[in-house]
């Protein structure tokens, strides 16, 4: 009688070198199910929205020290840009080079161009000299922080203590002080209580 070992073959590999071959195996499988896409870059939308938004903004710009300037808003956003918006209205005090209150801006809503240094106040527009009883009503108006003007191409209407004007267009100092209707087209005597 004849006898027959056999000898039982066991996998020598450790255990850790098939787990890395099944890794490896859904590691490849993963990759190559993704797709290289390239994206077109007018396609992509970048957010163009406020980064800054601030309640009850006081802002005071002075020259050699002397209060020129002060700038108030219930809420003001402020852009990647440097632009601003004033949804909630704008309004300005402007002082002479003494630092004398002299003038207001207000409006319903306002922007400030960084580029340019331009504020427009946009909706009812009222600036007042305050000194000299002057009023203006527009209904978009520019203040040129660098040149200390403010301007408008839209219609105004102007009261002083004596008279009516109306017309196309202003150039003015922004204390009021001095303005100049670029197409005048109306002049009326004014009555005690229009201001």
């Amino acid at each position: 009688m004849s006898t027959s070992i056999s000898h039982a073959r066991h996998n020598s590999r450790p255990v850790w070198v098939s787990l890395a071959v099944l890794l490896a195996m859904a590691l490849s499988l993963a990759l190559s199910s993704c797709q290289n896409k390239v994206i077109d870059p007018n396609e992509v939308t970048t957010y163009s929205g406020p980064i800054v938004s601030a309640k009850n903004v006081e802002t005071r710009y002075s020259d050699s020290a002397i209060l020129r300037v002060v700038l108030k808003t219930p809420l003001q956003y402020e852009f990647n840009s440097g632009d601003r918006e004033f949804p909630e209205g704008l309004h300005l005090d402007f002082y002479d080079e003494k630092g004398v209150f002299t003038s207001t801006m207000d409006s319903k809503y306002g922007r400030y161009d960084r580029l340019n240094d331009i504020y427009v106040g946009i909706g009812e527009v009222v600036i007042v000299n305050v000194l000299e009883k002057k009023k203006m009503e527009t209904e978009e108006l520019k203040w040129n922080r660098a040149t200390k003007q403010i301007y408008t191409d839209k219609f105004v209407r102007i009261t002083t203590p004596t008279e009516l004007l109306t017309g196309m267009g202003l150039e003015a100092k922004q204390d009021f002080s001095w303005y100049r209707i670029l197409k005048p087209n109306g002049n009326a005597k004014a009555s005690s209580d229009i201001l």
